[in-house]
C-alpha cells in the first residue's frame, strides 16, 4: 500500500497536470474551463445552466491518462448524437461488439461521490435496485469499487448494466452489454429502454453515437486544430466549411 506521503505527492502531481490542461484549453477557448469534478465551480455552473467547457479524461484511449481529454460544453458528458464521420473512432481503434444475448446478473454502477454532490443522486443505487427488484428476478450486483470493469461483467455473467452517469456505460455498450442510464450519462443515446425492459432490452444502433464520442475526445497535441470560437465538437476545417455561404 502506498504511503500517505507518496499519495500526497501523487495527488499534487495530478492537480498540477489538471492546472496545466486548464491553462492549455483556456488559452484557446473563450468560455470558462473546468477540469475535473473536484473544481468547486461544477455545481453552481450546472445549477445555473452556465455555458462552460468541462474537461476530463477522454472517452477513448483512457489508458493514456491525461494525454487524451474529453471536452464537453455545458455538461459533464456528451449526451446526444452528432453528425460526424467514423474517421476518428477508427483511428482510436474502437470496436463496437455485437449486442450480447441474455446473461444472468444486472450490474448496478453507483454515481461517484462528486456526481452525488453535484446532482443530488441521494441513495441512487439503492433506489435503482429497489425498482429493479420489482421488474426482474435476476441477481443484482452493485459494483462499488474501481477495477477491471469489463472483466467484472464477464465474471458476474452480466446481462445488463444500470448506471447513473459513468463512462462505464460507454464501455459496456461498446462491449455489447445493454445499458440503462440517466439522460445525463454519455451512454444515454444508446439507452436500452426503461428499467421495466431489463429482461427484454432494446438494442439500438451505436455507430453514430460512438463516432460522436470520438469528436469529443482530443489529444493534447491537436488542441490547436480544434475550433474553439464556438465549440461544437469540430475541427477548424470542418467549422469553416459548415459556415461557408452559398
Amino acid at each position: 500500500m502506498a504511503s500517505p506521503q507518496y499519495a500526497k505527492r501523487l495527488a499534487h502531481k495530478l492537480m498540477g497536470k489538471q492546472q496545466q490542461i486548464a491553462a492549455m484549453v483556456s488559452g484557446r477557448a473563450p468560455l470558462p474551463v473546468v477540469v475535473g469534478l473536484v473544481d468547486g465551480r461544477n455545481k453552481p455552473y450546472i445549477d445555473g445552466g452556465a455555458d462552460f467547457l468541462y474537461v476530463d479524461h477522454g472517452y477513448y484511449a483512457r489508458d493514456r491518462g491525461w494525454e487524451y481529454i474529453r471536452v464537453i460544453r455545458g455538461a459533464h458528458h456528451l449526451t446526444r448524437v452528432l453528425d460526424r464521420p467514423d474517421d476518428r473512432r477508427r483511428r482510436f481503434g474502437v470496436r463496437i461488439d455485437p449486442w450480447r444475448g441474455h446473461g444472468e446478473a444486472v450490474v448496478v454502477i453507483p454515481p461517484s461521490a462528486y456526481y452525488d454532490a453535484i446532482y443530488g443522486f441521494w441513495k441512487w443505487a439503492d433506489k435503482a435496485c429497489h425498482a429493479l427488484a420489482k421488474v426482474t428476478d435476476r441477481p443484482l450486483v452493485v459494483k462499488e469499487s474501481k477495477g477491471n470493469f469489463l472483466q467484472f461483467l464477464v465474471d458476474h455473467k452480466a446481462h445488463a448494466v444500470v448506471c447513473a452517469m459513468s463512462v462505464a456505460g460507454v464501455e459496456a455498450a461498446l462491449a455489447g452489454y445493454p445499458v440503462f442510464s440517466t439522460p445525463r450519462c454519455a451512454s444515454w443515446p444508446v439507452n436500452c429502454g426503461a428499467l421495466s425492459d431489463i429482461d427484454g432490452p432494446q438494442r439500438p444502433e451505436r455507430e453514430a453515437w460512438a463516432n460522436s464520442l470520438a469528436y469529443a475526445t482530443w489529444h493534447l497535441d491537436e488542441l490547436d486544430s480544434v475550433e474553439w470560437r464556438d465549440y461544437k465538437y469540430q475541427l477548424k476545417d470542418a467549422y469553416e466549411s459548415s459556415n461557408d455561404g452559398p
